[in-house]
């Protein structure tokens, strides 16, 4: 399997636009405001250019704000791209995290990750921050839409699991729009 960190700049940003075009025409982003959305960071698809535009279609739009003691994450919401620094993991982060909501009162979380499986279980960077945001976020009966954006080669089959992981409801990359409940039958 190609590494992630092997993918050129070329490659990353023809992928992520196609990625983030598919997201920015799906129902998943029209008919929701409240949106949590990872920071990239490296490789991973990018998403600076979608939270900036995000914030300028006045939705609120909300990013980790993660504890590294604690291991717990925060949704904090931002009004501009520039309320964000480098964190403690090189990732930015916001300036000011007083502005939080709780995970189950968002409308749709996306989820970052390293490999996905078509159910929908992602192999993370092994921290839990996600797990144990998606636990508190599926503590509501309408829990929030649960995304993830991937490069089409990191989808597989299956991936390890434990009685943490919790899977996302779709998964987005470049070729498709994967609705993994369809695979966890």
């Amino acid at each position: 399997m190609i590494r992630r960190e092997n993918l050129s700049d070329d490659k990353v940003e023809c992928k992520s636009q196609k990625i983030i075009s598919k997201f920015l025409g799906s129902d998943f982003y029209k008919d929701n405001n409240m949106i949590f959305i990872y920071v990239s960071y490296k490789n991973e698809v990018q998403t600076h250019d979608l939270i900036k535009k995000m914030i300028n279609d006045n939705k609120e739009v909300y990013v980790p704000h993660p504890n590294p003691e604690t291991k717990e994450m925060e949704a904090v919401l931002i009004r501009d791209f520039n309320d964000l620094t480098e964190g403690a993991y090189g990732i930015l982060e916001p300036l000011d995290s007083k502005s939080r909501i709780e995970p189950s009162l968002l409308d749709v979380i996306i989820v970052p990750g390293l490999v996905f499986s078509l159910k929908g279980f992602r192999i993370g960077y092994g921290g839990g921050f996600y797990d144990r945001f998606l636990e508190r976020a599926n503590q509501s009966k309408s829990a929030p839409l649960k995304v993830s954006f991937a490069y089409n080669e990191f989808i597989i089959d299956e991936v390890p699991t434990n009685q943490y992981d919790l899977p996302v409801d779709f998964i987005i990359t470049e070729n498709k729009i994967v609705k993994c409940k369809e695979h966890r039958s």
